[in-house]
């Protein structure tokens, strides 16, 4: 069974790559209490960035079916680098605060 464009099967591949680390940095504020910050970093890496790009590349860049998957995969990688970032932001900001001598 041949697939139709096996470049699709790379995106996919990025797409795996990006939910576990986007999972991990939402984790990591669960963990810390930060619930809705938590929450706003999924919302923001599940439905504006996907979506978003999913539609540029499909319909926009005429990309049809290959789009979406491109737009998915892309879309995760820009929510997880957000994700990681303001992790890494406030992760060094508590180190800050329980780092200051006595």
């Amino acid at each position: 069974m041949e697939l139709e464009n096996p470049k699709i099967n790379y995106s996919i591949c990025i797409f795996c790559i990006a939910l576990a680390l986007g999972i991990l940095s939402s984790s990591t504020f669960q963990r810390l209490g930060k619930t809705f910050f938590s929450l706003i970093l999924t919302i923001q890496r599940g439905l504006l960035f996907k979506i978003m790009l999913m539609y540029q590349f499909a319909l926009v860049g005429n990309m049809e079916t290959g789009g979406v998957w491109w737009g998915l995969a892309i879309g995760g990688l820009v929510g997880y680098l957000v994700s990681y970032i303001s992790t890494k932001f406030y992760l060094r900001r508590l180190n800050k605060v329980y780092d200051k001598p006595a």
